[in-house]
């Protein structure tokens, strides 16, 4: 926890006022009831904040409220992303569907990837093992769903599929800053300390700046019109794209039902 008297506490604390704002926008857009595994994970960020704020010059109760709460920070991240594309495929079951196993895919081969090759640095009997367990998990994570979102953000830019625009705007805007933090992780676990400070501040103007965005894109349901993005295409195209889509997505269908 960074002292507020500085450039990085004074981020922090911004980024902990958009966060609680951002949570409240969701519930009086009344969005909680299509994206609950995101508004929970917003609900457990501003929890965990506050724990540590409390746990500053707690070393060893800091380290654990950290560890405990990553893990569940991961489950509801994976669960926000299968969520999110989810919500965007609503119409198309069986590629609905598919998108889940290609998440849950993607995850299982990030972290597999991961501990395989993190697995000879790991000391069972370090009093850090935990710790260093839970960094491995993240990098995992974090590598699996990365190749999950921008598989699926192709896909959504190739093919114009009708959508509301908050859900494109909150699809969008999470890709970006899950992103922006796995870029983080990246820095951290090949560079070590040595630029660590000055890529956190990166992240943490990033966060402000994709939490100031969701603030003001997000719009009421009346003021939520369908509509598509990714590239334009003219309407003959556009009519046998969504054909081929419709065919794709009753062929998924039919094999997921035998």
């Amino acid at each position: 926890m960074p002292p507020l008297a500085s450039l990085t506490g004074l981020l922090w604390l911004l980024n902990f006022i958009l966060t609680a704002a951002l949570a409240l926008r969701m519930l009086q857009l009344r969005l909680h009831i299509w994206f609950p595994f995101f508004n929970a994970f917003l609900g457990l960020i501003l929890l965990r904040d506050v724990a540590l704020v409390s746990a500053v010059h707690e070393a060893r109760l800091y380290s654990w409220i950290w560890v405990s709460t990553e893990v569940l920070v991961l489950i509801l991240l994976t669960l926000s992303t299968l969520e999110i594309y989810s919500r965007l495929l609503d119409g198309y079951p069986g590629i609905q569907s598919l998108g889940r196993w290609v998440t849950l895919g993607g995850l299982t081969l990030g972290i597999v990837m991961t501990f395989l090759t993190a697995g000879v640095g790991l000391d069972f009997e370090s009093p850090q093992f935990v710790l260093t367990l839970v960094l491995t998990a993240d990098r995992g994570v974090y590598l699996g769903l990365c190749s999950v979102i921008l598989l699926m953000s192709i896909f959504l830019l190739w093919y114009p599929v009708p959508t509301p625009r908050n859900f494109v705007v909150h699809s969008l805007l999470f890709a970006i800053y899950f992103l922006s933090k796995a870029f983080l992780i990246f820095v951290r676990t090949t560079r070590g300390n040595s630029i660590y400070a000055v890529v956190s501040n990166l992240h943490l103007v990033f966060g402000v700046v994709c939490l100031c965005a969701w603030l003001l894109l997000l719009r009421r349901e009346s003021e939520d019109p369908q509509v598509t993005f990714g590239r334009h295409w003219n309407p003959d195209e556009e009519t046998t794209l969504l054909r081929q889509l419709r065919a794709i997505n009753a062929s998924l269908f039919r094999l997921s039902r035998d």
